[in-house]
């Protein structure tokens, strides 16, 4: 059986707090090896595609999926970390990375929807492609994370009675990885929570496809609750791990520009305490990066990819049992 590496435990929530780290000059972005399936369409919209790599087994191998950052307006599937990819490979995991819409093509739930129908697209050509549809997990950074939990925990999008044989297939995953990812988009759970002016961000009403004066409506607080992974969260969900690089510092009310807190540890924090009550395994890694010119989207050092990959091992492979020694 599985089992994670705790510092410190709080029921089911894991907390690990660990040394600084940095990301040394092998770690950064190298072209990707070509994928075996490429810009794969899984729907009608030109941002729908997928690319595949196939991990090398003799039977179906189980399934990441990588959802990209950039605040819902911006990035690629291209942006996967070369050394995780191939780490991923190596341990018999397939990986899959796609597009979604942006939110100038169609606001909120376009991109939650989009990624899972991506989910049952891969689930539905399982077979000819070599996956195991019963082990697919989600990984991302930013809203790519947050995209990741939302799917995790977010009751099951499937409409069995279709005639759609790709909406017949499952959205619910076995896992999920989210680095410096928002657990809500609530504009009242980040005043509340996060503080600085994280609720603030201007990417806000785009998102929601809503005006700035009409965000103090039940309408609108009915959208945030929709859009948010933690008002979703429930017994039933699977495990997650929460990754956080930046450090655990309070924020001031007036502190920075506009969305200043947006990838703030308190996000995985505050989602922990709910998940440690509803007995969900949470593990919340806190690894303040050393690098004075770190961004979100640098990838992950190595002891974290160890970290990530140690989940993985658990959730989708569950062969490996790893430990504080790894």
């Amino acid at each position: 059986m599985c089992r994670l590496a705790p510092t410190a435990l709080l029921a089911a929530g894991i907390f690990v707090i660990v040394a600084a780290s940095s990301v040394s000059p092998q770690d950064s972005v190298a072209p990707l090896p070509p994928p075996d399936v490429r810009d794969h369409p899984y729907g009608p919209h030109p941002r729908h595609r997928l690319d595949l790599w196939k991990a090398r087994s003799s039977q179906p191998a189980p399934l990441l999926v990588n959802i990209h950052f950039g605040g819902f307006s911006a990035g690629d599937k291209s942006t996967v970390d070369r050394a995780f990819l191939e780490r991923c490979l190596a341990s018999g995991i397939s990986v899959a990375s796609v597009n979604y819409r942006f939110h100038r093509d169609a606001p909120f739930p376009a991109p939650m929807l989009d990624c899972g129908r991506a989910v049952q697209h891969l689930r539905h050509s399982a077979r000819p492609w070599g996956l195991d549809p019963s082990r697919v997990g989600a990984y991302g950074h930013g809203v790519g994370g947050g995209i990741a939990l939302w799917l995790a925990f977010h009751p099951e999008l499937a409409t069995p009675d279709s005639a759609d044989p790709v909406a017949r297939q499952s959205t619910r995953l076995a896992g999920a990885v989210a680095i410096d990812a928002q657990t809500s988009y609530d504009p009242r759970f980040l005043r509340a929570h996060i503080g600085g002016r994280a609720h603030e961000h201007p990417a806000g009403p785009a998102f929601f496809g809503l005006p700035l004066e009409e965000f103090a409506t039940p309408h609108a607080h009915r959208r945030f609750e929709e859009a948010s992974p933690y008002h979703h969260a429930s017994a039933d969900d699977p495990p997650v791990l929460l990754y956080y690089r930046l450090p655990d510092v309070a924020l001031a009310a007036d502190q920075g520009p506009p969305g200043h807190g947006i990838h703030h540890p308190r996000f995985g924090k505050v989602l922990a305490r709910k998940l440690a009550a509803l007995d969900v395994p949470c593990q919340l890694v806190l690894r303040p990066s050393a690098a004075r010119d770190f961004k979100i989207s640098d990838p992950v050092d190595g002891p974290g990819r160890n970290e990530i990959l140690g989940f993985l091992a658990c959730r989708l492979v569950g062969l490996v049992e790893p430990g504080p020694g790894r």
